[in-house]
Order: structure tokens, then sequence, then C-alpha cells
């Protein structure tokens, strides 16, 4: 993995010095964002100010390469949009999945009616995550979620009894 990320962190170096200098507005910038009765807790990777004035929240990718459809879909460039706006005043002009692997970047764009369907969709499931109401997903992500412990995925795995037709099975 340290060769692969070296190997990353010069194609991005050697892109970023061809391309035109942005003002860094912030980078690995924490913040709250209070979304009806949640507060959503989060970290932005990249703000910059471009030459245009535009302004650009950039999140880093080091897995697999995000589409279009996805940034355009993800909540969580949404959420990062509301927080920039809530928090510094900001009007974020595009939203970009910058994939280091492939130094590759999708932007995306969000008008106020996808904003505020963003705003209604996170003030949904904190409501249903709080009356019990949401289904588990688990998967690869599993090993590392910091709320396993409290999953009902993982308690349900624990804790599941072998049915009689399992148990013969492996005794066969």
């Amino acid at each position: 993995y340290e060769t692969q990320g070296v190997d990353q962190l010069r194609k991005f170096l050697g892109a970023a010095q061809a391309a035109p200098v942005p003002e860094v507005l912030h980078a690995e910038e924490a913040f709250e964002v209070r979304i009806g009765n949640t507060t959503v807790v989060g970290r932005i990777d990249r703000i910059d100010r471009a030459a245009d004035g535009s302004i650009v929240i950039t999140d880093y990718k080091t897995g697999k390469p995000q589409s279009q459809e996805d940034a355009d879909e993800s909540l969580q460039l949404s959420v990062y949009a509301l927080a920039a706006r809530e928090k510094w005043g900001y009007r974020v002009d595009q939203l970009v999945f910058h994939n280091l692997q492939e130094n590759a970047s999708v932007i995306s764009r969000r008008t106020d009616l996808q904003l505020e369907e963003a705003r209604l969709k996170v003030e949904t499931v904190a409501q249903n995550i709080a009356a019990g109401k949401f289904e588990a997903t688990p998967g690869f992500c599993c090993s590392f979620c910091p709320y396993r412990n409290l999953c009902p995925a993982t308690e349900k795995r624990l804790y599941s009894i072998p049915t009689a037709k399992k148990i013969s099975n492996r005794n066969n």
C-alpha cells in the first residue's frame, strides 16, 4: 500500500502543479450542521475559491472510483454543501469526488431544491433511526464501523441459534 500511496501522491502533485492554483479556504475542516433535530458532524477534505470566484468542495477518494451518478446522488456531498453554506456562508458551485488512484475527478452541482431534498432526507433518516426503524445493511464496512457493537445485524450474527437442519448438516 505504501508504494501505491506514493505513486498516487506523485500523480496527484504532477497534475496539481499543471492546473491553475485555487485559493484554498479550508482543508480537513470539521463542521457541525443542525438539520431538523439532528446535528450532523463531519469533516470536509478541501474547500477552494477558484480563479472565477466560485466555491468548490473536493472529497478525496482512495478506493473505487466514483461515477457521475454517484456524485450527483451523493447525500454526503449535499450535506457538505449545506454545512459550507451554514458555517461559512458559502454558496457552493461545484462538488467534486477526486479519486487519487485514477487521479480523476467527477464534478457535480446542487440546486437549492436538491439541497432542500437532502435536508429532508437527513431529517427522515434521523427520525427513523430514533424510532428504531432502519434496516442494517451488513457488508465490508461492518468490520471497522464504530457502531458495530450497537448494530442489530451484529447482534443477529452473534446470537443466532443454528437450526436443527444446519446442525445436522454440520455433522454429516
